[in-house]
């Protein structure tokens, strides 16, 4: 559920905004990069195009933004950073705007694991400074869930963060042009919606119960299941959290029939019901994995009122059932680094068990991974049942290649340079990065959504009964 506001959040970020009538349809974007020494790429990325701007010796730019036709968002992006962060800017069209952009090292927690970060800090001045230092504002996750002495806050406390963090991004706004302010008062709603649950879940992980709180009871028992201006996701929190507070309701049954049963028992109106059954579905297809899905589909089917969302779950759950565990790998070809043509039957179904990473080097969250899939290779080096295998998406050969290079990576690797666009990242619902599978000795597939190797509990156990 999560990745599915995510996503519904960033498609808002995207978005194009007019905050001015000017007639000229460029910008000039200016400033100075941290820590450049002499090469590697400094990207201004657009929606649907890139800039590729070029670096003075000592980092600074100058560099003429062109065919705007209104106002956009963009991403400074430094390629030539190890993990490739970057900073957000508005461009308004006839006007100038200069970025002063800092780094300092850092941390980052993955897992159960803090790794080096490398942090970025911008200072802008110029058209479209306000625009720009709000795209740059932390949004909404830096919560207290604990007090000093270590007891998680009231459910009250919590929500009086919420209401003073969404306080300071309004206050963000202030001085920003109309039609932004807008758009980005529409984000903010949209981010508060189902917040309240994140409390649970946060009191849930460090080992505490939030239904202790009264606060907190009482506002789940106020949300009604029948209301149709309830979001519908706040309702799939609130059935969630009722079955599991009633663990003999449905008992014996999987989850999924256990969701859909008592959705159907408790909600009157049908065609309200089939909304939040479709919406539900939709988040349960997106990860990737529909071992065990038939009967709940097919329960799924009988709520349902046949949407055109519907239609879309059905296409994507026959797609996803031709990739169960057990069945027979795909063939695809891919490209070694001499330009090779290899094909992955080649690479899996070899006598051993296959973990495959598939990355590209623009995906931060595909670099910070890196570390641990080379942990993990380390530690079975000379275990003779498993092999791992690194697959890139890049389009752009050379970055892949120096990325390699720069972190001579001792396992296999491979490319697939068509990005999402390719037959093989259709045919196994890759739409998103990093992904990790697992195929058995056979070539047959174990997982297609398997652990990541950050997450070292998950990811032992899931092999353990193939390494031995």
């Amino acid at each position: 559920m999560k990745s599915l506001r995510l996503v519904a959040y960033a498609t808002l970020v995207a978005g194009w905004v007019a905050c001015s009538a000017q007639s000229e349809n460029s910008v000039l974007l200016t400033g100075n990069v941290p820590d450049y020494q002499g090469k590697g790429e400094f990207i201004l990325a657009r929606m649907g195009q890139s800039d590729t701007i070029p670096l003075q010796a000592d980092g600074s730019f100058s560099y003429e933004v062109k065919n705007l036709q209104k106002a956009e968002e963009g991403s400074l992006v430094l390629n030539y950073l190890k993990n490739k962060k970057s900073v957000h800017c508005y461009l308004i069209p006839g006007g100038k705007l200069d970025v002063k952009i800092t780094g300092a090292d850092g941390e980052i927690t993955i897992g159960d694991a803090t790794v080096p970060d490398y942090k970025l800090t911008a200072v802008f001045t110029g058209t479209g400074k306000k625009e720009s230092d709000y795209l740059n504002t932390p949004p909404f996750y830096n919560y207290v869930f604990k007090n000093a002495d270590g007891t998680p806050v009231t459910f009250e406390n919590y929500m009086n963060q919420i209401a003073e963090q969404k306080q300071r991004m309004h206050k963000a706004l202030e001085g920003t042009c109309e039609a932004f302010a807008k758009e980005k008062t529409a984000e903010l709603d949209l981010m508060m919606n189902d917040m309240e649950f994140i409390y649970y879940r946060r009191l849930k992980n460090d080992g505490n119960d939030a239904s202790k709180d009264a606060g907190f009871m009482a506002f789940v028992n106020s949300i009604d299941l029948n209301d149709p201006k309830v979001s519908p996701y706040l309702l799939i929190e609130v059935i969630d959290f009722r079955l599991e507070q009633s663990p003999d309701l449905y008992k014996g049954m999987d989850y999924g029939i256990r969701f859909f049963s008592y959705l159907r028992d408790n909600i009157a109106n049908k065609e309200w019901a089939g909304q939040v059954a479709d919406k539900r579905m939709t988040q349960m297809l997106s990860n990737s994995d529909v071992s065990g899905l038939a009967k709940t589909f097919e329960l799924y089917r009988t709520i349902s009122g046949k949407s055109e969302e519907f239609k879309e779950n059905e296409a994507i759950y026959n797609s996803l059932a031709k990739l169960l565990p057990g069945v027979k790998a795909t063939d695809f070809e891919m490209q070694d680094k001499e330009g090779k043509i290899v094909h992955f039957l080649d690479v899996v179904g070899k006598g051993k068990v296959t973990y495959i990473d598939f990355w590209a080097t623009w995906c931060g969250p595909c670099c910070l991974e890196i570390p641990f899939v080379e942990k993990k290779v380390e530690k079975y080096k000379d275990n003779p049942n498993i092999e791992f295998v690194s697959i890139s998406l890049d389009r752009d050969k050379k970055e892949w290649l120096d990325k390699l290079e720069k972190d001579n990576s001792s396992w296999q690797q491979y490319i697939i340079p068509d990005n999402f666009e390719s037959e093989f990242a259709k045919e196994y619902n890759i739409t998103f990065i990093p992904r990790f599978m697992l195929f058995d000795k056979e070539g047959k597939i174990i997982s297609i959504d398997a652990p990541r190797p950050s997450d070292d509990e998950a990811f032992e156990a899931l092999i353990a009964p193939y390494v031995k």
